[in-house]
């Protein structure tokens, strides 16, 4: 019984290193260097070493359309920071609370 299930992990283990290893292989955007290094470590660390390969792979990238987005649209050019809406409030409230306003003077 101990057996079995042994086995059955051991089997299980080494089909997820087979797959992660093709995935590894298949990778384009890694180095052949990097390619051997993440096989050496899937299958020195069969479960582990693939759960970490696996973790830090990169997803496929989203097909480019080899041209720069377009820039941003600027807005207002007197764009207020949160400090400078923070300052400005605290001058009203302070106007206010002194019974000062503008054009009070």
């Amino acid at each position: 019984m101990i057996l079995d299930i042994l086995g059955l992990v051991l089997i299980l283990s080494a089909m997820f290193s087979a797959w992660v290893t093709y995935r590894i292989v298949h990778d384009h955007l890694s180095t052949s260097g990097q390619r051997v290094a993440q096989t050496i470590l899937v299958w020195l660390l069969p479960a582990l070493g693939a759960m970490m390969v696996l973790h830090m792979q990169r997803q496929n990238p989203e097909p480019s359309t080899g041209r720069y987005r377009e820039p941003p649209e600027p807005g207002d050019d007197y764009g207020m920071t949160a400090r400078s809406v923070r300052n400005c409030n605290e001058d009203v409230e302070n106007n206010s609370q002194n019974g000062g306003g503008a054009g009070s003077d």
